[in-house]
């Protein structure tokens, strides 16, 4: 029984350090065709409050926030991605910034 309950308290532990960044579909070296990068600089930020280590933002959240924002942007290049958590508020936020890449 004391086995039990340590391999359950080392399970709990385990789960919540668990971390998602998103499911990002495609991440490409080179602009496809058809489309044109920019100059202008695009950013995005989704934040969550009171969010456990299992829901917080992910970058994918970020960058969808940048794309809305922007009408005609269809990705960005030279991308920098900045996370920020405060534990004891449970605040978690993830900024997306890069230049515009844009259908022709």
């Amino acid at each position: 029984m004391k086995k039990l309950i340590i391999y359950t308290i080392i399970f709990i532990v385990a789960a919540s350090c668990a971390q998602h960044w998103g499911n990002l579909k495609r991440i490409s070296a080179d602009i496809p065709k058809g489309n044109v990068a920019t100059e202008q600089v695009v950013a995005g930020k989704h934040c969550k409050y009171f969010s456990t280590m299992r829901t917080p933002s992910t970058v994918e959240d970020a960058l969808n926030v940048a794309l809305a924002d922007n009408p005609g942007v269809v990705g960005i290049k030279d991308v920098e991605i900045e996370f920020y958590r405060q534990t004891f508020l449970q605040y978690w936020c993830v900024t997306v910034t890069g230049k515009a890449v844009k259908a022709k």
